[in-house]
């Protein structure tokens, strides 16, 4: 979001702004020159279909449409934040032959590069204000802890502070820890209701306060589609690959007094 200040300062040319996409790759990195301070005003997210290749673990129809969700991490070196996104697509059946699909059988990438189109919903566009020095990273990384959740419930923690039903929820029954788990294992813990982090009961393991996912090697980096044969799900290049645009606003830190005055 270009505030009041960032917009005057860009019109009285103490600032500048563009927009600079990354596209294909899952890592993108933008160089900020010295003495100057880039802010991510916007942010523009294009849904993508890349589910965990059918090479490294057996991929059914459900399991095709159920890995939706990513993460993108963006590291400015004074400001580092991960953004969650569930990507929404829609498929058109282009044959005169009924499609009799099970959930349960494997993926058949030549059915869908001959009689499916996979249409894309709407980008996603958030307004942010993340401050950046001397680099900008992004990381795009597949959720995959989903393999298996399991859930502790129980009241909130007294930390939380809440109020009996029917103004809180201290007497009801919520998610109190949640161990998440990859396809090849690996675990990670939440515990979102709390707002004190104090790990609880769990001595190993990743703990994670806010709702990030863990990189599993193996499942969470985006992956080709292919099937061997050279007629694979490759040809739908826009659609299953990541999109990202962002705006910037660069300022030039001899200018900032004069940003914050005016």
């Amino acid at each position: 979001m270009i505030t009041p200040m960032l917009e005057k300062a860009i019109l009285n040319g103490w600032a500048s702004f563009q927009t600079v996409s990354m596209a294909f790759s899952e890592f993108g990195a933008i160089p900020i020159p010295d003495n100057t301070t880039v802010i991510i005003t916007s942010l523009k997210w294009y849904p993508f279909l890349n589910p965990v290749p059918p090479t490294d673990a057996f991929i059914n129809w459900k399991d095709f449409f159920r890995y939706n969700e990513y993460q993108l991490k963006i590291d400015g070196k004074i400001s580092k934040n991960y953004l969650q996104f569930r990507n929404e697509f829609k498929f058109k059946w282009f044959s005169d032959t009924p499609l009799n699909l099970d959930l349960n059988d494997p993926v058949d990438y030549g059915l869908i590069s001959s009689a499916m189109i996979p249409i894309q919903s709407p980008p996603i566009i958030q307004d942010v204000f993340f401050p950046c020095n001397e680099f900008i990273k992004l990381t795009i990384t597949r959720n995959c802890f989903i393999d298996t959740i399991n859930n502790i419930t129980g009241n909130p923690q007294s930390v939380a502070n809440e109020q009996d039903a029917p103004n809180g929820l201290n007497n009801s029954n919520v998610v109190l820890r949640s161990e998440m788990i990859s396809p090849s294992l690996q675990k990670q813990y939440l515990f979102p209701a709390t707002i004190k982090f104090d790990g609880n009961d769990i001595n190993n393991g990743r703990k994670v306060e806010g709702y990030t996912q863990d990189i599993d090697p193996k499942f969470s980096l985006l992956s080709g589609f292919g099937d061997g044969d050279g007629d694979s799900f490759t040809r739908w290049t826009y659609q299953t690959t990541p999109l990202v645009e962002l705006g910037l606003v660069t300022i030039q830190n001899t200018q900032f007094d004069k940003i914050k005055s005016s």
